[in-house]
């Protein structure tokens, strides 16, 4: 895709937006110029549109992931640690550790000092403290929307994972067809 020169490393992108928050492309621009003023070489793109909450499914950081292993790329480039989870900092120790052991050399855009070629203690430090500030704002907007649908359904109004809906859904009814005549 960008600057394909034989002695260039190959990257990844991965970015992630929830449904009703933005647009991936912010970042993904963002994160090609980056690749391109380094002189990698972006072969694969991998774009979720979810939450990264319990409930999400993220089929391309899956996608990234076993990419990852086949080692089909060699720098992976995303916008920040809760870009690729909020699950707290045992779980984003064991991917660096994941992509470490694959020989995968990670940059966070937003957060170089958690970048793969940073202080392994100051990541280390950091990432706990990123990590652990994430989960919690994971939890507490999980209890706003909580909130928020039982003061809908106290006012009776009717909540999907969509949005309101103004009443309840309608029994289905079953029209009986015209006799043929």
């Amino acid at each position: 895709m960008t600057n394909a020169r034989a002695d260039s490393l190959k990257a990844a992108i991965y970015d992630r937006t929830s449904i009703a928050r933005g647009h991936p492309e912010n970042q993904a621009q963002a994160l090609r110029d980056f690749a391109t003023t380094k002189g990698y070489d972006v072969v694969a793109e991998f774009t979720d549109k979810t939450s990264a909450g319990p409930q999400g499914e993220q089929d391309q950081y899956n996608a990234m992931m076993h990419a990852a292993r086949r080692r089909d790329f060699d720098v992976l480039l995303f916008w920040s640690w809760d870009r690729i989870t909020r699950r707290g900092a045992e779980v984003q120790y064991h991917i660096m550790n994941e992509w470490t052991r694959m020989g995968i050399v990670w940059v966070s855009l937003q957060e170089p000092y958690l970048s793969s070629s940073s202080d392994p203690n100051v990541r280390e430090t950091m990432a706990g403290i990123i990590a652990t500030i994430a989960k919690q704002e994971r939890q507490r907007q999980s209890e706003r929307m909580k909130a928020w649908s039982d003061r809908k359904h106290r006012d009776g109004e009717w909540v999907t994972r969509k949005g309101v809906k103004d009443k309840k859904p309608r029994k289905r009814r079953w029209w009986k067809k015209p006799a043929q005549l």
